[in-house]
């Protein structure tokens, strides 16, 4: 519904992939007991509808980032709540730079991105690193080597487990990486126009796989399924592409209404690929005191 609170449809959202999980649960109970092929063909039922939903959840979250910021803003508590339900805190968690925002602009915010690659690419480094490490490895020969460890690895502990402490360190610095590039309109339009070219590489691909699978069409069982699953491939890609362009946008929505109200954007004859899907991406602007009276008689009876 075009009116209705985010809140809302999380809730209803945590609610259907926590019934979907107990299912779940039930069902995999059931297929341990009798490996039924039948129970599992339901797993993977259930399993297709939970990821269906998360997808929709993902998509919600950008499409009311703006709404989303506010909730941070004006109801701190809550938005903990969100963050720790079990259903949609992962999904918080994931896409943080939907509700925090870097107070870094120009040649900081790209000195910070610049320090967080270079402390990625050391953990890579440390990471391959420990792959060819048989046994433990202690705290001292790590960090003389890997400095960027320092304070993060205590004692002594087997190879296996600092690579996945390195590789846990990794998704939060991608996370912060994500969150100081969303916030800067020059990183944004650097990453977008990136996408841009890459997805027009996809649609020349995808345009090639057409073309194979309709001249194969007719010529042999393998060689159409070759070409179809060529072209299934290609589009995915697309459509892979275009949906991240348009997340891009709406992750900042004062950017994305910064290029919808450019002047020229009636004036020009031929607009730019940038334009062109700034103008196809519907994002949810709110009335700050409107949506705060919504808020705190939602939160008042809840």
């Amino acid at each position: 519904m075009k009116d209705e609170l985010l809140v809302d449809y999380l809730e209803e959202a945590s609610e259907y992939l926590r019934a979907k999980r107990e299912e779940l649960m039930e069902f995999r109970r059931q297929y341990e007991q009798l490996y039924d092929k039948d129970i599992r063909e339901e797993m993977d039922i259930l399993n297709g509808e939970i990821n269906k939903k998360k997808a929709e959840i993902t998509d919600h979250l950008y499409e009311n980032a703006e709404e989303l910021r506010y909730i941070k803003k004006y109801f701190p508590e809550y938005f903990e709540v969100l963050l720790e339900d079990e259903e949609i805190g992962k999904i918080l968690k994931k896409k943080k730079f939907l509700y925090r925002q870097s107070k870094l602009k120009g040649d900081e915010a790209v000195h910070k991105l610049v320090e967080i690659t270079n402390a990625r690419r050391r953990l890579r480094d440390a990471k391959k690193f420990l792959e060819t490490w048989h046994g433990t490895i202690t705290e001292k020969q790590l960090t003389a080597t890997y400095p960027i460890l320092k304070g993060k690895i205590r004692g002594k502990h087997d190879s296996w487990e600092v690579i996945t402490k390195i590789k846990e360190l990794d998704k939060e610095l991608k996370k912060e990486g994500w969150v100081v590039i969303v916030s800067s309109k020059e990183l944004i339009l650097q990453v977008i126009e990136k996408f841009i070219i890459r997805l027009k590489r996809a649609e020349m691909i995808y345009m090639q796989a057409k073309a194979k699978y309709d001249q194969a069409k007719g010529k042999g069982s393998v060689t159409e399924y070759s070409a179809l699953k060529s072209l299934k491939k290609a589009e995915k890609r697309r459509e892979h592409l275009k949906r991240m362009i348009g997340h891009l946008l709406l992750a900042n929505p004062e950017f994305l209404s910064t290029l919808k109200k450019q002047k020229s954007w009636l004036q020009k004859k031929k607009k730019s690929e940038l334009e062109k899907f700034a103008e196809k991406v519907g994002m949810k602007r709110i009335r700050e005191k409107t949506w705060l009276e919504k808020m705190n008689k939602k939160l008042s009876v809840s």
